[in-house]
């Protein structure tokens, strides 16, 4: 055996001979990354470094051993009646709080970081509510949906929360708006009183609501027991630009001073009102979409919108409309759609539609008329009809 061949043989038992270990990787751990574990229920945890978002359902108390750098919590779908005072208040940095459909029926405080709150589908109460933002310099948006608001909310509720963007109270059982309820909410864009049981709006309802055209407001109150609005009810709040009043027993056109000179959406579907011919007296420009769907209407006013120029959609559906005017959409080229189905109309002018050159929606079925003028939809560019 040569001496190279030796030098392989050898190597080669080495080789067979040594036992390679594999250097046992580091276990990477936080000693603060702890997510709560409650006896009923779950929680789940979601890190960015040492920031936490912390979602629980189905508890019947809040969870313990919170993460202390915690940002977001989540508490849904549970049986938890109280919240002990300051249960929140150790966590500065926490921003969003959102405790839906359990049973809380306390107030409690808040971190003064927080900007998004949510207790809808609680139990809270009016008194409950009273101070409770008391000193939030940065919070946003409030949710108090499906609570127990029938005594209705104390005026000076919202006073000290100037930064306030969005309040939505849905489904609250609530029947009545007292002055001052909004004193303070100078930066409110979106005001959502949906599916109460509201009967009137008086005159000082929204004061303290500033908007301005930069910043001009959207206020839904659909589907309330809205019967009287009264006169300069809007004006206080200086710029809307989206009013839903849908599904309420109005009869006639409120006073919308207090609208933008261009509306994005303006709502009365589902009323009784019988008159829209005021409609012009508000200094209204444009509107993108009207709708007087399923009311009273009997006519169509042939000066209506004359200085008032309809964007994309105009619906006048289950009606009581007899006849179309001529040229009555004049000033409204680029509208979109037209709804005039499930009314008694006769008969249609042959301008009646004249000059709309974007009109690609025409619906007229479910009426009265027996015979069309020729030429009635000349250059239209229809695709439904």
């Amino acid at each position: 055996m040569n001496t190279s061949t030796y030098i392989l043989v050898v190597f080669y038992l080495l080789l067979n001979c040594y036992t390679f270990v594999e250097p046992k990787r580091p276990t990477l751990t936080n000693s603060t990354h702890h997510c709560p574990r409650p006896n009923v229920g779950t929680c789940s945890c979601e890190w960015t470094g040492e920031y936490c978002r912390v979602t629980c359902a189905g508890l019947d108390s809040l969870p313990k051993n919170l993460p202390p750098k915690l940002v977001e919590v989540y508490i849904h779908k549970g049986t938890i009646s109280e919240v002990p005072e300051d249960f929140f208040t150790p966590f500065e940095l926490l921003q969003v709080l959102m405790i839906q459909h359990n049973k809380v029926s306390n107030k409690f405080r808040l971190p003064k970081n927080t900007w998004n709150v949510d207790l809808t589908g609680n139990m809270m109460k009016p008194s409950d509510l009273h101070g409770m933002f008391d000193g939030l310099k940065k919070i946003h948006q409030i949710t108090l949906s499906e609570n127990q608001l029938q005594d209705n909310l104390l005026p000076g509720t919202f006073q000290d929360i100037s930064k306030l963007n969005s309040l939505i109270i849905e489904s609250s059982h609530m029947t009545d708006i007292k002055e001052g309820t909004f004193v303070g909410l100078s930066n409110l864009v979106k005001l959502e009183l949906v599916r109460n049981n509201i009967h009137t709006l008086r005159k000082g309802t929204f004061k303290g609501i500033k908007t301005s055209k930069d910043n001009a407001m959207e206020l839904y109150l659909k589907s309330n027991n809205l019967h009287v609005i009264e006169d300069g009810t809007f004006k206080d709040c200086l710029e809307i630009k989206r009013l839903e009043l849908s599904f309420n027993n109005l009869t006639k056109l409120p006073d919308l001073h207090g609208l933008s000179k261009y509306v994005e959406k303006l709502d009365f579907t589902n009323n009784r009102i019988t008159d829209f011919s005021s409609l012009n007296k508000y200094g209204i420009i444009s509107i993108m979409e009207l709708l007087f769907g399923n009311n009273d209407i009997s006519e169509i006013p042939s000066y209506i919108f004359k200085n008032i120029t309809i964007g994309r959609l105009l619906d006048l559906t289950d009606n009581h409309i007899k006849h179309v005017p001529g040229r009555f959409l004049q000033n409204s080229p680029d509208v979109v759609e037209i709804l005039l189905h499930n009314n008694e109309i006769e008969s249609i002018d042959e301008d009646s539609f004249e000059g709309l050159s974007n009109l690609q929606g025409l619906y007229l079925f479910n009426n009265k008329i027996k015979q069309l003028p020729n030429g009635v939809f000349k250059n239209l560019p229809l695709t439904k009809l």
